[in-house]
């Protein structure tokens, strides 16, 4: 047998092995949206972190990787940046509520299942976030014209998931007052664990107010009208009067709600 050297083995592999493909270089367009995407993705992390105050253009890059510059070739703005941020966390969220709703079991508990769902998208740091953004839109024009379209969308979205979990379907609106007032009540209370940290007012009211609103929807599907609520709600130490309206309340900053739920404290 032929004895064949290093140089030789060399050349013989490389007539029989075909040389390696190069790395397929990714087209502008790929490029494009994976700079877009790392910087929302930089930004949500940001605004659920720090607030909208503390999500700086400079603060978004540097958690991204990138410059400045990519940031003004995307979106220009900061408002521009955070709303884009909002509206993909929005599609996400989205995503994850539909698969919740179409896992909502039918049955005697569903209705108490759809509402601890609903207090569920209300709580936590992704709507602190949101709040904040609320809060920062009310003074400043450029981010709640952003923010408006985004929150119509979220609103009515928001809305057919109720529809589907609490209703005949997303097109019966035969409930949307109950499912209003629901939704407003537990963006109420969600607010309760921001304005006192480590207070347990939220839990405790929530599992009140849950089995009132259960018992309103089980009597708007039975056909009869159920008892009378409450004016006031005595819960340990707690009280705060039932408010129900079918109209959503105008936006208020967080002082704004500090003091409305100190007046009605007293």
């Amino acid at each position: 047998m032929a004895y064949i050297g290093i140089k030789g083995a060399s050349r013989a592999r490389a007539e029989i092995e075909p040389p390696p493909h190069p790395a397929r270089r990714r087209t502008q367009e790929e490029r494009r949206a994976s700079t877009r995407a790392a910087l929302l993705d930089a930004a949500i992390e940001c605004l659920v972190q720090h607030g909208y105050d503390g999500t700086t253009t400079g603060r978004v890059c540097e958690r991204a990787g990138l410059s400045r510059g990519a940031h003004l070739h995307h979106f220009g703005t900061r408002p521009a940046l955070v709303a884009a941020a909002l509206e993909e966390l929005a599609m996400r969220r989205g995503e994850e509520i539909r698969r919740e709703v179409a896992a909502l079991p039918h049955g005697d508990e569903r209705i108490e299942l759809a509402l601890d769902a609903i207090w569920g998208w209300f709580t936590g740091p992704l709507f602190e976030a949101s709040l904040d953004l609320a809060a920062a839109a009310r003074t400043d024009a450029e981010l709640r014209a952003s923010l408006a379209p985004i929150e119509r969308r979220l609103s009515h979205e928001t809305l057919r998931c109720c529809r589907a979990m609490l209703a005949a379907g997303v097109d019966d609106s035969s409930r949307d007052s109950l499912i209003q007032m629901t939704l407003g009540t537990v963006r109420g209370l969600a607010l309760l664990p921001i304005l006192q940290p480590g207070g347990r007012s939220a839990a405790k009211q929530w599992a009140f107010a849950r089995e009132q609103l259960a018992r309103q929807l089980r009597a708007h599907v039975a056909g009869t009208e159920p008892a009378e609520l409450p004016a006031r709600v005595e819960i340990g130490d707690d009280a705060l009067p039932v408010i129900v309206t079918e109209t959503p309340m105008p936006l208020l900053s967080i002082d704004e709600v500090r003091d409305a739920v100190e007046r009605a404290r007293r």
